[in-house]
Order: C-alpha cells, then structure tokens, then sequence
C-alpha cells in the first residue's frame, strides 16, 4: 500500500534504502516518510528490520543503496550537521552507569552546548518527574526510571525528530504510560516521533504505521489501513474451549489463530475462507460471532500469508 503525503511537511524521506547482513537479515529496498507531528510506529516481530531502519535514520548506520534525506540533509555524508536536531534513544541503556541522574543530564546539555544547561536539566528533573532520584546514580535506579531518565536526556537539546527503539521493554504498566505520554506530547509539539516496536499493542497508539515482516515493508498506513491490508474476519467462538471444537474447524486452512478469550475462543481467519469456516461452522452446530479485527489480529494473518507465500 502506498501512503502518500505531503512532500512540505515530510521530516525525512527514504527512498529504495536497504541495508542486507549476513544470514539475508537487514532490510530490503524500503521507501516511507516521517511526517512533521507525527508519531510513526515501525512495527513487526524481532528480526524484521525496525532497529536497521532506525540507526539509518540517526546517522549510525549506512545503507547499502538507495537515498536517505532526514531534515534536508543526506545521510549517512551530513551525519554530523544533525546531531544538534535528532534525538535517538537504544534499546540498550546509554546513561553513565556510575553517574547520577543530574549529572547525566547536564553531561548531555553541555555536550550540546546548552544555553543556561543547568535550568533546562533541572525543567526536565520535574517535567520527568525525576527530582526525587537526580541524585542517584543511574545503576541504582529501577529499569523504569533509568529508562524515564534515557529518554529525558534524549530531548535536552529539543530535537526535531526523536528515535525510540522498544522503549517500554521491561517497565511496569504505570511508567509505561508515563512514558508514552511524554512521546505522545513530543511529537504534537511539531516534532516527530518514529518508535520501533513489537508490543502490537503499544503500536496501535501510532498515528501511522510501517508493519514490518523479514525485513520487508507490508504495509504503510493508519491502523485502520493496516487492518483493512490484513484482509482478515475475527470472530468469537462463545461458550467453547479448544479441546471441544471439531478438528474440522482447527485444522482449516484459512485459521491463522485460534485463542482463549475470557471463556470463550477467538478465531483469525483469512478472508478469502471466511465463507467456508462460518459453512463448516453451522455444520457443526458452533455458535460464530464476528467481532472487530486488531492490529494484533492482523499480525497473524500478515506471517500466515507470509509462511503460505514461502
């Protein structure tokens, strides 16, 4: 699916980018925008490409062919012209382990040459809710808080595009939260936000949405888009456990999953056999009812085409 856009309005354009690695994994010719306040989710299981993508797009990784624009400038050649504008926070903790909060963030700030640094790092103390911990070394904090101070230092300097790769891995559901509210203010600032992740859940908080699969761009487009793409009918299956159903309807080709949900059963099916499950179903006296799709829904039925395609 082609998403178009606004050329005035895109922070960065990629452009037929690939990057391969040993083994085939990396990313194959890709082409996308980031779009000035958006927050752009990349999407897909481990191994499909999103933290490729994102190192492209920080400078810290040169594609192998194809033409990549971030802020007007050409990477990976301009890397340096915009370090002062991109804001990139790993996977991996980057914070000074030894170091305390406070000093962490006035290590960044003067590192970007900060005017009145020690007023931006204290703003950022409370607007991250950080004041009580400044003092603490960062290997003392939780996963949840050092993560919280990560992405605090991330945007001293303001950046014009922040980079986030699987940011809530390991946090509790609260700072989760925290966390997405920050980014979700950011890019309405008229930044913009690109996150990687595999939490479909968290995903289906994007404004838009690149759904990865082996490296491979599927689909580009809103979370309704994505869906529609998926071409899949979700239904509910009451009152039934997975050892009762008939092996007809668990063995039918067009399932893509079939799982627990509060009692009863929730069935992915591809829509082209739709028709014929709901036959099957009927035949076997097994109450159907058709809910809503998600994004997560929508994964299944992307890797079971994928696996039929291979």
């Amino acid at each position: 699916m082609v998403h178009n856009s606004r050329k005035s309005a895109a922070l960065a354009e990629v452009t037929g980018v690939y990057k391969l690695f040993d083994g085939g994994r990396g990313v194959k010719p890709t082409s996308f925008e980031v779009r000035k306040g958006e927050l752009l989710g990349l999407v897909g299981a481990n191994g499909g490409g999103k933290t490729t993508i994102l190192r492209m797009l920080a400078g810290l990784l040169a594609p192998e062919g194809g033409e990549l624009s971030v802020l007007g400038h050409i990477l990976p050649s301009a890397k340096r012209a915009l370090r002062q504008d991109i804001g990139y926070v790993a996977q991996s903790q980057s914070l000074y382990q030894d170091l305390t909060v406070r000093e962490n963030l006035l290590f960044y700030a003067n590192s970007h040459n900060l005017a009145s640094s020690g007023q931006k790092v204290e703003d950022a103390l409370e607007r991250f809710a950080l004041l009580p911990f400044a003092g603490s070394r960062i290997n003392n904090l939780s996963g949840g808080w050092a993560r919280l101070a990560q992405l605090a230092a991330s945007l001293l300097h303001a950046p014009r595009l922040l980079l986030l790769d699987e940011p809530t891995v390991g946090l509790d559901a609260a700072t989760r939260a925290d966390l997405w509210a920050h980014v979700r203010r950011y890019a309405g600032s008229g930044s913009a936000v690109v996150v990687a992740t595999h939490d479909l859940d968290e995903a289906s908080r994007c404004d838009r949405i690149l759904y990865f699969a082996d490296g491979d761009l599927q689909v580009n487009g809103s979370l309704v888009e994505v869906i529609v793409a998926a071409n899949v009918s979700t239904y509910i299956i009451k009152n039934n456990e997975l050892r009762n159903l008939p092996k007809v309807l668990v063995n039918h080709s067009g399932l893509c999953s079939l799982n627990d949900e509060r009692g009863s059963l929730r069935a992915v099916v591809l829509q082209e056999k739709a028709v014929e499950f709901l036959g099957l179903a009927e035949t076997c006296g097994v109450s159907v009812s058709l809910v809503p799709s998600t994004l997560i829904d929508a994964s299944t039925a992307f890797h079971r085409r994928r696996l039929t395609d291979d």
